[in-house]
Protein backbone atom coordinates (compact mmCIF):
# COMPACT_ATOMS: atom_id res chain seq x y z
CA UNK A 1 0.00 0.00 0.00
CA UNK A 2 1.53 3.20 -1.24
CA UNK A 3 1.96 5.39 1.85
CA UNK A 4 0.08 9.19 2.11
CA UNK A 5 1.74 11.72 1.28
CA UNK A 6 1.86 14.92 3.56
CA UNK A 7 -1.00 16.57 1.95
CA UNK A 8 -3.48 13.05 2.81
CA UNK A 9 -3.20 13.58 5.90
CA UNK A 10 -6.48 14.79 8.14
CA UNK A 11 -5.63 18.31 8.85
CA UNK A 12 -7.03 19.45 12.39
CA UNK A 13 -3.94 19.81 13.32
CA UNK A 14 -2.88 21.78 11.40
CA UNK A 15 -5.92 23.78 10.92
CA UNK A 16 -5.65 24.64 14.79
CA UNK A 17 -1.81 25.42 14.07
CA UNK A 18 -3.04 27.96 11.71
CA UNK A 19 -5.81 28.74 14.44
CA UNK A 20 -3.60 29.31 17.19
CA UNK A 21 -1.32 31.76 14.99
CA UNK A 22 -3.37 33.52 12.89
CA UNK A 23 -5.89 34.13 16.08
CA UNK A 24 -8.65 33.24 13.97
CA UNK A 25 -9.88 30.03 12.55
CA UNK A 26 -9.96 29.85 8.76
CA UNK A 27 -13.42 29.74 6.98
CA UNK A 28 -12.05 27.34 4.38
CA UNK A 29 -9.47 24.68 3.43
CA UNK A 30 -8.42 23.78 0.17
CA UNK A 31 -5.59 21.01 0.07
CA UNK A 32 -3.31 22.06 -2.95
CA UNK A 33 -1.07 19.80 -5.22
CA UNK A 34 2.33 19.70 -6.90
CA UNK A 35 5.89 20.22 -6.49
CA UNK A 36 8.02 17.56 -5.82
CA UNK A 37 7.78 17.68 -2.08
CA UNK A 38 6.57 15.44 1.03
CA UNK A 39 5.29 18.98 2.88
CA UNK A 40 1.14 19.33 2.78
CA UNK A 41 -0.09 22.41 1.30
CA UNK A 42 -3.13 24.26 1.45
CA UNK A 43 -5.11 27.38 0.72
CA UNK A 44 -7.01 28.92 3.87
CA UNK A 45 -9.82 31.42 3.58
CA UNK A 46 -10.04 33.77 6.80
CA UNK A 47 -13.55 35.33 7.85
CA UNK A 48 -12.22 38.39 5.96
CA UNK A 49 -12.28 36.79 2.33
CA UNK A 50 -8.48 37.03 2.41
CA UNK A 51 -6.58 33.77 1.48
CA UNK A 52 -3.35 32.43 2.73
CA UNK A 53 -1.37 29.81 1.49
CA UNK A 54 -0.62 27.27 4.17
CA UNK A 55 2.46 24.36 4.23
CA UNK A 56 3.43 22.13 7.13
CA UNK A 57 5.47 18.81 7.88
CA UNK A 58 4.58 16.04 10.13
CA UNK A 59 6.98 14.41 12.20
CA UNK A 60 10.28 12.63 10.55
CA UNK A 61 10.63 15.48 7.59
CA UNK A 62 10.57 18.30 9.74
CA UNK A 63 14.40 19.28 8.86
CA UNK A 64 13.58 20.94 4.98
CA UNK A 65 10.51 23.08 6.12
CA UNK A 66 12.19 24.50 9.02
CA UNK A 67 15.26 25.10 6.79
CA UNK A 68 12.66 27.17 4.44
CA UNK A 69 11.05 29.13 7.72
CA UNK A 70 14.86 29.86 8.77
CA UNK A 71 15.64 31.65 5.65
CA UNK A 72 11.67 33.27 5.29
CA UNK A 73 11.44 34.74 9.28
CA UNK A 74 14.55 36.00 9.31
CA UNK A 75 15.11 37.48 5.35
CA UNK A 76 12.96 40.47 3.64
CA UNK A 77 13.03 41.25 0.23
CA UNK A 78 10.65 41.26 -2.90
CA UNK A 79 11.50 38.30 -4.51
CA UNK A 80 10.11 36.59 -1.25
CA UNK A 81 6.53 35.26 -0.73
CA UNK A 82 5.16 37.57 2.42
CA UNK A 83 5.41 35.37 5.88
CA UNK A 84 2.20 36.28 8.02
CA UNK A 85 2.96 33.68 10.61
CA UNK A 86 4.99 30.50 11.45
CA UNK A 87 5.96 27.87 14.02
CA UNK A 88 8.71 25.46 14.28
CA UNK A 89 6.77 23.10 16.75
CA UNK A 90 4.71 21.95 15.12
CA UNK A 91 6.23 22.90 11.78
CA UNK A 92 4.03 25.36 9.68
CA UNK A 93 4.69 28.15 7.70
CA UNK A 94 1.89 31.09 7.07
CA UNK A 95 2.34 33.06 3.42
CA UNK A 96 0.71 35.54 1.37
CA UNK A 97 -1.63 33.67 -1.47
CA UNK A 98 -0.18 33.95 -4.63
CA UNK A 99 -2.50 32.69 -6.63
CA UNK A 100 -3.04 35.33 -8.66
CA UNK A 101 0.33 35.18 -9.74
CA UNK A 102 1.66 34.52 -13.19
CA UNK A 103 2.92 30.63 -13.14
CA UNK A 104 5.46 30.06 -15.83
CA UNK A 105 5.11 28.14 -18.09
CA UNK A 106 4.41 29.96 -20.04
CA UNK A 107 7.08 32.43 -19.00
CA UNK A 108 5.98 36.58 -19.43
CA UNK A 109 7.53 37.97 -22.23
CA UNK A 110 9.77 40.29 -19.73
CA UNK A 111 11.70 37.84 -17.53
CA UNK A 112 14.19 41.16 -16.25
CA UNK A 113 12.77 41.00 -12.44
CA UNK A 114 13.79 37.85 -12.69
CA UNK A 115 17.26 38.25 -13.00
CA UNK A 116 16.71 41.37 -10.46
CA UNK A 117 15.21 39.09 -7.65
CA UNK A 118 18.13 37.09 -7.88
CA UNK A 119 20.34 39.87 -8.06
CA UNK A 120 18.68 41.22 -4.56
CA UNK A 121 19.01 37.60 -3.15
CA UNK A 122 22.61 37.27 -3.81
CA UNK A 123 23.25 40.26 -1.70
CA UNK A 124 21.15 38.99 1.51
CA UNK A 125 23.32 38.10 4.13
CA UNK A 126 22.32 34.37 4.68
CA UNK A 127 20.64 33.87 8.00
CA UNK A 128 22.91 31.27 10.25
CA UNK A 129 22.36 27.29 10.10
CA UNK A 130 22.20 26.71 6.42
CA UNK A 131 24.05 23.94 5.08
CA UNK A 132 26.84 24.84 2.91
CA UNK A 133 26.76 24.39 -0.77
CA UNK A 134 29.84 22.33 -1.69
CA UNK A 135 29.05 19.79 1.55
CA UNK A 136 25.42 19.01 -0.24
CA UNK A 137 25.31 15.38 -0.78
CA UNK A 138 26.72 14.34 -4.12
CA UNK A 139 27.79 17.84 -5.71
CA UNK A 140 31.04 16.74 -6.46
CA UNK A 141 32.40 14.91 -10.06
CA UNK A 142 29.18 13.83 -11.63
CA UNK A 143 30.41 13.44 -14.58
CA UNK A 144 33.40 10.97 -13.24
CA UNK A 145 30.62 9.29 -11.44
CA UNK A 146 28.68 8.98 -14.29
CA UNK A 147 31.97 7.96 -16.33
CA UNK A 148 32.42 4.65 -14.07
CA UNK A 149 29.05 3.65 -15.49
CA UNK A 150 26.93 4.89 -18.21
CA UNK A 151 24.80 2.70 -19.40
CA UNK A 152 21.49 3.69 -17.55
CA UNK A 153 22.47 7.39 -19.33
CA UNK A 154 23.10 6.20 -22.56
CA UNK A 155 19.78 4.10 -22.58
CA UNK A 156 18.11 7.99 -22.17
CA UNK A 157 19.50 8.06 -26.12
CA UNK A 158 20.15 12.03 -25.48
CA UNK A 159 24.01 10.96 -26.66
CA UNK A 160 25.71 8.29 -28.33
CA UNK A 161 28.39 6.00 -27.37
CA UNK A 162 30.48 7.61 -29.19
CA UNK A 163 29.68 11.63 -28.36
CA UNK A 164 30.18 10.64 -24.26
CA UNK A 165 33.94 9.02 -25.16
CA UNK A 166 35.08 11.89 -26.88
CA UNK A 167 33.83 14.76 -24.94
CA UNK A 168 33.10 13.35 -21.13
CA UNK A 169 36.58 14.53 -20.16
CA UNK A 170 35.38 18.25 -21.03
CA UNK A 171 32.38 17.71 -19.72
CA UNK A 172 34.12 16.75 -16.32
CA UNK A 173 36.61 19.18 -16.24
CA UNK A 174 34.18 22.17 -17.26
CA UNK A 175 31.99 21.05 -14.43
CA UNK A 176 35.18 21.00 -11.63
CA UNK A 177 36.05 24.35 -12.44
CA UNK A 178 32.92 25.33 -10.48
CA UNK A 179 33.56 26.72 -6.85
CA UNK A 180 30.36 26.10 -5.34
CA UNK A 181 31.70 27.63 -1.93
CA UNK A 182 30.74 31.46 -1.20
CA UNK A 183 29.43 33.41 1.24
CA UNK A 184 25.89 34.31 -0.49
CA UNK A 185 22.01 33.00 0.28
CA UNK A 186 21.25 30.08 -2.40
CA UNK A 187 17.74 29.34 -3.17
CA UNK A 188 19.57 26.15 -4.65
CA UNK A 189 16.04 25.27 -6.76
CA UNK A 190 15.47 27.58 -8.99
CA UNK A 191 12.99 26.01 -11.89
CA UNK A 192 9.91 27.44 -13.38
CA UNK A 193 7.25 25.75 -10.71
CA UNK A 194 9.55 28.27 -8.03
CA UNK A 195 8.77 31.49 -9.74
CA UNK A 196 5.80 33.37 -9.49
CA UNK A 197 6.07 36.43 -11.71
CA UNK A 198 3.15 39.54 -9.82
CA UNK A 199 3.20 42.70 -11.12
CA UNK A 200 6.65 44.30 -10.68
CA UNK A 201 8.10 41.17 -8.43
CA UNK A 202 9.53 38.05 -9.19
CA UNK A 203 9.21 35.49 -6.65
CA UNK A 204 10.92 32.59 -5.21
CA UNK A 205 8.93 30.10 -3.24
CA UNK A 206 10.15 26.85 -1.32
CA UNK A 207 13.64 27.45 -0.04
CA UNK A 208 13.52 23.84 1.80
CA UNK A 209 16.55 23.20 -0.15
CA UNK A 210 18.48 26.73 0.95
CA UNK A 211 22.39 26.87 1.12
CA UNK A 212 25.10 29.03 1.60
CA UNK A 213 27.63 29.56 -1.34
CA UNK A 214 28.20 30.94 -5.25
CA UNK A 215 24.40 32.67 -5.90
CA UNK A 216 25.63 32.01 -9.56
CA UNK A 217 24.24 28.21 -9.31
CA UNK A 218 20.43 30.10 -9.26
CA UNK A 219 21.48 32.04 -12.02
CA UNK A 220 22.45 28.71 -14.27
CA UNK A 221 19.38 26.98 -12.78
CA UNK A 222 17.23 30.05 -13.83
CA UNK A 223 18.71 29.73 -17.47
CA UNK A 224 18.43 26.37 -17.79
CA UNK A 225 14.52 26.80 -16.68
CA UNK A 226 13.63 29.41 -19.07
CA UNK A 227 15.37 27.27 -21.81
CA UNK A 228 13.48 24.12 -21.10
CA UNK A 229 10.00 25.66 -21.00
CA UNK A 230 9.73 27.85 -23.61
CA UNK A 231 10.97 31.33 -21.64
CA UNK A 232 13.05 34.17 -24.03
CA UNK A 233 16.29 32.79 -24.94
CA UNK A 234 18.91 34.47 -23.08
CA UNK A 235 22.50 34.91 -23.28
CA UNK A 236 23.73 36.30 -20.03
CA UNK A 237 27.92 35.09 -19.88
CA UNK A 238 27.74 34.98 -16.49
CA UNK A 239 30.92 33.82 -14.91
CA UNK A 240 32.07 30.12 -14.92
CA UNK A 241 28.88 29.73 -17.60
CA UNK A 242 30.28 26.80 -19.24
CA UNK A 243 30.77 25.07 -15.93
CA UNK A 244 27.64 25.43 -14.46
CA UNK A 245 25.89 24.06 -17.95
CA UNK A 246 28.24 21.35 -17.39
CA UNK A 247 27.36 20.97 -13.59
CA UNK A 248 23.57 21.11 -14.31
CA UNK A 249 23.85 18.53 -16.86
CA UNK A 250 25.54 16.00 -15.03
CA UNK A 251 23.98 16.39 -12.42
CA UNK A 252 20.15 15.22 -14.43
CA UNK A 253 22.46 12.79 -16.14
CA UNK A 254 22.23 10.69 -13.00
CA UNK A 255 18.50 11.79 -11.45
CA UNK A 256 16.86 11.40 -15.13
CA UNK A 257 17.35 7.18 -15.28
CA UNK A 258 17.29 6.78 -11.56
CA UNK A 259 14.34 5.33 -9.64
CA UNK A 260 11.62 7.71 -8.41
CA UNK A 261 12.83 7.75 -4.43
CA UNK A 262 10.13 6.29 -2.22
CA UNK A 263 8.56 9.33 -0.82
CA UNK A 264 7.56 10.24 -4.62
CA UNK A 265 4.03 9.64 -6.02
CA UNK A 266 3.87 6.88 -8.45
CA UNK A 267 2.81 9.73 -10.60
CA UNK A 268 5.18 11.92 -10.33
CA UNK A 269 6.67 13.82 -12.89
CA UNK A 270 9.85 14.71 -11.86
CA UNK A 271 12.46 12.52 -13.86
CA UNK A 272 10.56 13.22 -17.27
CA UNK A 273 10.84 16.79 -16.15
CA UNK A 274 14.80 16.06 -15.24
CA UNK A 275 15.18 14.25 -18.79
CA UNK A 276 13.58 17.04 -20.60
CA UNK A 277 16.29 19.64 -18.51
CA UNK A 278 18.87 17.32 -19.23
CA UNK A 279 18.11 17.80 -23.59
CA UNK A 280 18.49 21.23 -22.76
CA UNK A 281 21.53 21.59 -20.25
CA UNK A 282 23.69 19.48 -22.60
CA UNK A 283 22.82 21.45 -25.64
CA UNK A 284 23.92 24.77 -23.61
CA UNK A 285 27.16 22.93 -21.95
CA UNK A 286 28.11 21.90 -25.83
CA UNK A 287 27.48 25.93 -27.22
CA UNK A 288 29.79 27.01 -23.97
CA UNK A 289 32.46 24.36 -24.53
CA UNK A 290 32.61 24.91 -28.08
CA UNK A 291 32.05 20.89 -28.83
CA UNK A 292 29.01 19.06 -31.36
CA UNK A 293 25.66 19.29 -30.16
CA UNK A 294 24.34 15.75 -28.27
CA UNK A 295 24.04 13.56 -31.21
CA UNK A 296 21.33 10.63 -29.73
CA UNK A 297 17.89 10.20 -31.31
CA UNK A 298 16.57 11.81 -28.07
CA UNK A 299 18.52 14.78 -27.97
CA UNK A 300 17.62 18.28 -28.90
CA UNK A 301 17.30 19.79 -32.26
CA UNK A 302 19.12 22.89 -33.46
CA UNK A 303 17.41 25.98 -31.08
Amino acid sequence: MRKPSQAELPPGLVIAAVTDLLGVAPGGWEPRAGGHTQAGKARATLADGSRVFVKWAAAGIEAALLDEIRVLSAVRGPFLPHVLAWSEDPAVLIMEDLTAAIWPPPFPGDVGSLWEALEAKAAIVPPGGLPRLEEWPGSEHRWRRLAADPRAFLDLGVVTETWLGTHIDDLAAAEESVALAGTQLVHNDVFSGNMAFLGDRAILVDWATAAVGNAYLDTAMAVLSLRSDGGPLVRLGFPDEAGFAALLAGHDALEAPAPLPSWAHPDSTMRAEQLGDLRHALAWAAECLGIPPPDGPTALGPV
